[in-house]
């Protein structure tokens, strides 16, 4: 059996220098089409979890009835889903900082970004600014939120 050498990433400074080149190219189109559309985008969001939080609560005020308390549960479910996937993620990230609203705008002292881990480290938050955000907005973690490329 004859065995391979598989060499991932650049092999000289030249190709990284490339390879930056490409990525910030990337990132600068990416950057030009932010606008209105994706605000518009992330308050139709916020309003839908609201509504479905709100729904979902007044349905449990009549949780006596089970098909009622089950559609509350399920409502309340998507609205926390929803709020985490679309917003609390993407906020901790800073995505939303083209907006330059408070509730949403992420800067290094805020307490919404992750904290470098230390070695031996226990997950904490350092919030010392409250923010009408929900709290699954803030990191938890002493590393990073998740294993996307973002992070």
């Amino acid at each position: 059996m004859s065995s391979k050498t598989i060499t991932v990433g650049p092999r000289s400074m030249e190709e990284m220098a490339e390879f930056e080149k490409e990525l910030n190219a990337i990132r600068e189109e990416a950057l030009a089409k932010v606008g209105d559309e994706d605000a518009r985008y992330i308050k139709k969001i916020l309003w839908t979890t609201r509504l479905l939080e709100t729904t979902g609560r007044g349905l449990l005020m009549f949780g006596w009835f089970p098909p009622t308390w089950l559609l509350g549960v399920f409502l309340l479910g998507c609205a926390k889903i929803i709020d985490n996937m679309e917003l609390g993620h993407n906020v901790m990230h800073g995505q939303f900082n083209f907006m330059n609203d408070r509730a949403s705008r992420v800067t290094p002292s805020s307490g919404t970004t992750p904290a470098p881990a230390k070695a031996g480290a226990t997950p904490t938050t350092s919030s010392t600014t409250p923010t009408p955000m929900s709290s699954a907005r803030t990191a938890t973690s002493a590393t990073a939120c998740c294993a996307c490329p973002m992070t």
